[in-house]
């Protein structure tokens, strides 16, 4: 009776396990090209899907004894998976979240960072659209009246009209003074309805106005339901009747804290 020398059974033990390892790699590849193509299959209501299955793969899948042909044969099909995306129709292609849309915000005078930002991270739950910290614009003298104490709003939009970042969609101007049109006291923002320019106002937003204590948290939800508002006028959205609509208009600070910060069902759909 033949008896395989020790060495061998170690070296077909150590054969065995290369090949259970490049299964294995196999088995994660394939599973992660799956969820790749997944990737791909066409949007709904566009007339024809397209889904690339992981079956073909592993029919096509190598069995060579070496990483060298393992890959040799794997690189084709994933260069040949790069190829099909680019193929694919622009509106095939599936785009990050608010990719086709960018909405500057923009200080005039003197505005803290830190607020901007925390305005920004605020917007950014509500639009598709990605937000930016735009240079900041000197708050004109011009459009102070001294009489009463405040800053006439509708110069400060024209002038932020005329200083449009090139590939801004929007624009958010916010100022830390108090701002006024003349049918009304004060206002906490202003925008041309369906425009592209909006301002808001932080400067009434603040306990601290009013002699209260400070209360960031507040002041920050305060300021991202005005922002929103004035965005949503940029986007054509009117006053809204409900009351927690942010599209409510706030006659009064007290407004302001009843609605909410997101649109209604019927402003949403409007949005649309």
């Amino acid at each position: 009776m033949a008896i395989r020398p020790e060495r061998s059974l170690r070296g077909e033990a150590v054969a065995t396990s290369r090949i259970n390892l490049r299964d294995c790699f196999t088995e994660f590849t394939l599973s992660s090209m799956s969820r790749f193509f997944a990737s791909l299959r066409m949007t709904e209501g566009e007339g024809f899907a397209m889904t690339l299955r992981v079956r073909l793969l592993r029919r096509f899948a190598p069995r060579k004894d070496t990483w060298r042909d393992f890959f040799r044969d794997l690189v084709p099909i994933i260069l040949f998976s790069l190829l099909l995306v680019g193929c694919l129709p622009e509106s095939e292609k599936e785009k990050p979240k608010g990719a086709e849309m960018k909405i500057y915000i923009i200080p005039i005078g003197d505005v803290e960072k830190d607020n901007l930002l925390r305005l920004s991270w605020a917007l950014r739950e509500q639009f598709e659209a990605a937000f930016e910290i735009g240079e900041p614009l000197p708050l004109s003298e011009y459009a102070y009246r001294a009489e009463r104490r405040q800053y006439f709003a509708t110069p400060i939009l024209e002038e932020l009209k005329q200083n449009i970042p090139e590939d801004a969609e929007k624009v958010l101007g916010v100022l830390d003074v108090d701002i006024f049109v003349p049918t009304l006291n004060f206002i906490f923002g202003q925008a041309d309805l369906d425009g592209r320019v909006a301002l808001v106002s932080l400067t009434r937003l603040r306990e601290e106005f009013y002699g209260n204590s400070k209360n960031e948290k507040l002041f920050i939800e305060r300021a991202a339901k005005e922002a929103v508002h004035e965005l949503g006028h940029t986007f054509g959205l009117r006053h809204c009747l409900n009351l927690k609509c942010v599209m409510r208009f706030s006659n009064s600070l007290s407004d302001t804290d009843i609605k909410g910060v997101n649109f209604c069902e019927d402003c949403k759909r409007k949005l649309r």
